[in-house]
This record gives C-alpha cells, sequence and structure tokens, in this order.
C-alpha cells in the first residue's frame, strides 16, 4: 500500500488551487449593483402589492385604500364572481387588439394567434 502525502500549494500555485473563483476587485462592483437592483426591486414589489390592494378595495367594497384586505369579506355574494371575469375578459381584449408588446408568453401568446 502507498501513501500519498497531500502538500498544501504553494503561494505560486495559490490561483490554480482556487480555479475560477478567485476574488477580484470587479465583484465589489457587480455585488454593490446587485445590491442597488435588489433595493429598487423591492420598492416596485411594494408598489404592486399596493396597486393590487388598492384595486382589490374598489371593486369589492367600493372604497379608495390601499390596506390590504381580502376578498372574501365582501359585500357583494354571488356577484363577486363577476369582478374577476369582466377583468379576464379586458386582459383578453387587451392581448387580441393592443399592443403586439404584451403578448408575451403563456395564456396571452396562445390568445394572439386566433
Amino acid at each position: 500500500m502507498s501513501h500519498r502525502r497531500i502538500v498544501p500549494p504553494t503561494q505560486e500555485h495559490s490561483s490554480e488551487a482556487h480555479g475560477d473563483f478567485t476574488v477580484t476587485p470587479r465583484v465589489l462592483l457587480l455585488s454593490s449593483i446587485a445590491v442597488v437592483i435588489g433595493i429598487i426591486s423591492s420598492f416596485v414589489a411594494l408598489g404592486l402589492l399596493r396597486l393590487i390592494a388598492l384595486f382589490t378595495n374598489l371593486f369589492y367594497f367600493q372604497r379608495w385604500s390601499t390596506a390590504a384586505s381580502s376578498p372574501a369579506q365582501n359585500t357583494l355574494g354571488a356577484m363577486a364572481v363577476i369582478v374577476p371575469v369582466i377583468g379576464a375578459l379586458i386582459i383578453g381584449f387587451m392581448a387580441r387588439y393592443g399592443s403586439e408588446r404584451i403578448r408575451g408568453h403563456g395564456i396571452l401568446k396562445r390568445l394572439s394567434r386566433f
């Protein structure tokens, strides 16, 4: 049985030991750009959540508010089913007769074939 001695990499071979994981100052630039994009994205996501809450309040409770509320407590009764149906019809007309840019993928792309 032969015994192999493990030799740690020397200083001159340290970049080879790291392979593709060598860190350069460019990593700091890319990391800071990623942090800025993440912060901006979180504000955009917060804005979209508030917009969803606004439309939920407008269509289900007829009030102007961006406070989060569930449509389950609406007072529309069986008529509450019409709200998403009307929204789907609006999106369908936008996909069919609107701009080409709205036809990205999924259902909207399939609708544009007709």
